[in-house]
């Protein structure tokens, strides 16, 4: 499955397999200049479930020194690229993805608007 969807400030295309699914970001010049990355909101309407996707890169200046293969949410320490695969999707579900730009500074996050996709 595949599908795109966009606000005035970011795009994502997300392709979606049984089990991966794989969302490529785009953002706007202005909103590019400031932004530090992509927070990413999971929820699972199979099961229920809803949590922000876990990444490992964070901020030196809110998180200098984060144990080897620690995972950190998103929420607090963005996607610092344009492209993200969520590994743990699972055959038969139908997801949706809330995409948010963030800017600001480390230690003062700005969340933008997000986008939200649906995907099976």
């Amino acid at each position: 499955m595949r599908v795109s969807k966009k606000n005035d400030s970011i795009s994502v295309f997300a392709v979606a397999g049984t089990y991966v699914v794989v969302l490529g970001f785009d953002a706007t010049d202005a909103t590019r200049k400031q932004l530090l990355g992509f927070s990413i909101h999971r929820t699972d309407k199979t099961e229920g479930e809803q949590y922000w996707l876990l990444g490992f890169r964070t901020f030196e200046e809110t998180y200098p020194n984060p144990p080897r293969g620690s995972l950190i949410s998103t929420y607090d320490n963005p996607v610092q690229d344009f492209l993200w695969s969520d590994f743990t999707a699972k055959p038969a579900h139908e997801y949706v993805y809330k995409i948010v730009p963030v800017s600001g500074k480390p230690k003062n996050l700005q969340y933008g608007e997000a986008v939200e996709i649906t995907v099976r």
